[in-house]
């Protein structure tokens, strides 16, 4: 099995799991065989497969890749409160 990463899927277990769904294995079953959740596969296909059910790994790698630069550069807001109780608002990017 590939190593896998605690946040990302590899590109090879893509390429399983377009193995998996186009010979119509259940998600149980290709999660099984990846060491993940059923709910990583699921999020997978969801989110990067095509229509009708299809996965094609190449693709689902860049969409994946894409989303990552995407949110690198999402702006972010916290609300902080310093000692004398006064709330101010920190943000940037990344």
């Amino acid at each position: 099995m590939a190593e896998a990463s605690n946040r990302h899927l590899t590109r090879v277990q893509r390429c399983k799991i377009e193995a998996h769904v186009s010979s119509g294995h259940s998600l149980r079953a290709i999660a099984s065989d990846l060491g993940v959740a059923a709910s990583t596969v699921s999020r997978e296909v969801q989110r990067n497969g095509l229509s009708r059910g299809r996965y094609d790994e190449q693709q689902a790698d860049a969409m994946a890749a894409q989303r990552r630069r995407d949110t690198s550069s999402r702006p972010w807001v916290v609300l902080v409160k310093n000692s004398w109780g006064r709330s101010y608002a920190v943000g940037g990017l990344g």
